[in-house]
C-alpha cells in the first residue's frame, strides 16, 4: 500500500510540477537560442567578463526580454515547487485527510510519502535552477571564444588537494540533503500543531513555523558560538595549523551540522506522528 500511495503522490504532483518544469525548460532554452542568435548578428558585445546586449533593434529587445523573464522563472520555479509541497501536506490535514486516513496506511507512512516526495521535486527544482545558469554560463563561453570556461578548469586542475576539496564538496551535499529533509519535516510539524486550532489552521500553522524557526534560530546561534568557543580554546595555535588541518575543521563543523539536522529530523518526524496518532483533527 506504500509504494501505491507514493506511486499517487508523484502522479498527482507530477501533473502539475511537469508540464512547468518542462516550460521552464522550453523558455531557457528559448532565451540562450535568441541570445546566440543576437550575437551571431552583432547585437552583442563581449569584453572584460561580461555580456551586454544592443537592444536597439527588436532582435536585441526579444533577447533581453526572455533573458529577463528566464532569471525570474529560475526563482519562481523553486519557489513554486515548495509551496506546492506544503499545500500537498497541508490539505493532507484537511478535508482530504477523511479519505486518506481510512486507508490501511500508519500516520507515519502519510509523512514518509510526503517526505520523499518532496525532497525529490525539491531537489529537481534546484537542479533545474542550477541548470538554467549553467545554460547562460555556457552561451557566455560561446561568445568568448570557450575562454571562461578554459580559465575556470585550469584554475580547478592548479588547486592543491583536489581530492579532498571534492569530498568535502559530497559531505556540503549531503549536509544540503539532511537540512532539507529537516526544513520538509519542519513544515510537517507545524502543520500538525496548527490542526490544533481548526478555526484558524492556516494562521496556527504559520504562526508555529515562525515560532519553530525562533527557537531553532536561537539553538544554532548558541550552537555556534560555543562551537566556535570550543575550537578556539582546542586549537590555541591557530597560526601553526597544517594544509591538512584546515581542511579537518570544516569537515568537523559539518559534520556536526549533519549530526545536529539529523537529531531534528528524528524529533520532527516523532512529534508529527504523535500528533498525527493521538491528536488527529481534521477539518
Amino acid at each position: 500500500m506504500f509504494g501505491k500511495l507514493l506511486k499517487h503522490e508523484f502522479k498527482a504532483t507530477g501533473r502539475t510540477l511537469g508540464p512547468l518544469y518542462g516550460g521552464f525548460v522550453a523558455l531557457v532554452l528559448a532565451a540562450c537560442g535568441m541570445l546566440w542568435l543576437t550575437w551571431q548578428f552583432g547585437e552583442v558585445k563581449v569584453g572584460l567578463g561580461t555580456v551586454k546586449v544592443e537592444t536597439g533593434t527588436i532582435l536585441g529587445a526579444l533577447s533581453g526580454v526572455l533573458t529577463l523573464v528566464a532569471v525570474f522563472a529560475m526563482m519562481a520555479i523553486v519557489i513554486v515547487t515548495e509551496v506546492l509541497i506544503i499545500m500537498r501536506f497541508y490539505r493532507l490535514l484537511g478535508d482530504d485527510g477523511y479519505f486518506w486516513f481510512s486507508l490501511p496506511v500508519t500516520p507515519a507512512q502519510h509523512m514518509a510519502v510526503k517526505l520523499i516526495a518532496a525532497m525529490v521535486w525539491s531537489v529537481a527544482s534546484l537542479a533545474l535552477f542550477v541548470g538554467g545558469i549553467f545554460a547562460f554560463v555556457l552561451v557566455a563561453n560561446g561568445m568568448e571564444g570557450g575562454a571562461a570556461l578554459a580559465e575556470l578548469w585550469a584554475a580547478v586542475r592548479t588547486f592543491p588537494y583536489m581530492m579532498p576539496a571534492f569530498g568535502f564538496v559530497a559531505l556540503l551535499v549531503l549536509a544540503g540533503l539532511i537540512a532539507m529533509a529537516a526544513s520538509c519535516l519542519q513544515v510537517q510539524l507545524a502543520c500538525a500543531l496548527g490542526m490544533q486550532w481548526p478555526q484558524s489552521r492556516l494562521g496556527a500553522s504559520i504562526g508555529m513555523y515562525v515560532l519553530i524557526s525562533v527557537v531553532l534560530q536561537i539553538l544554532w546561534t548558541v550552537a555556534t558560538v560555543g562551537g566556535g568557543l570550543f575550537l578556539f580554546v582546542s586549537t590555541p595555535h591557530i597560526t601553526t595549523l597544517t594544509t591538512l588541518d584546515a581542511y579537518r575543521i570544516p569537515v568537523m563543523v559539518v559534520g556536526v551540522f549533519c549530526l545536529l539536522n539529523l537529531i531534528l529530523c528524528a524529533v520532527y518526524f516523532a512529534a508529527t506522528r504523535w500528533l498525527l496518532t493521538k491528536r488527529l483533527n481534521l477539518a
